[in-house]
């Protein structure tokens, strides 16, 4: 009697278990799937970011140029 409610009460708390544990699981995969996702969002935006400082640096560095560049034509018309 006593090993018969004993298999009976384990018996229900393994049921109980797998079905608490499902939607963990589930759950689980779903914020792996949503990290994985912003990470690569992240690693995007970050690469576009470089790109950006890059391409901002390069044309700044033009801007100086032509800016010295007029005024060297300026010095040398007025000279």
């Amino acid at each position: 009697m006593v090993e018969l409610k004993l298999k009976e009460t384990t018996q229900r708390l393994e049921q109980q278990l797998a079905e608490e544990q499902a939607p963990r699981l589930k759950a689980e995969k779903f914020a792996l799937a949503a990290q994985m996702k912003s990470n690569d969002e992240i690693r995007a935006l970050r690469e576009s970011l470089e790109r950006a400082q890059k391409e901002t640096e390069i044309l700044r560095k033009q801007a100086f140029y032509s800016y010295l560049k007029t005024g060297m034509a300026k010095k040398q018309e007025e000279i």
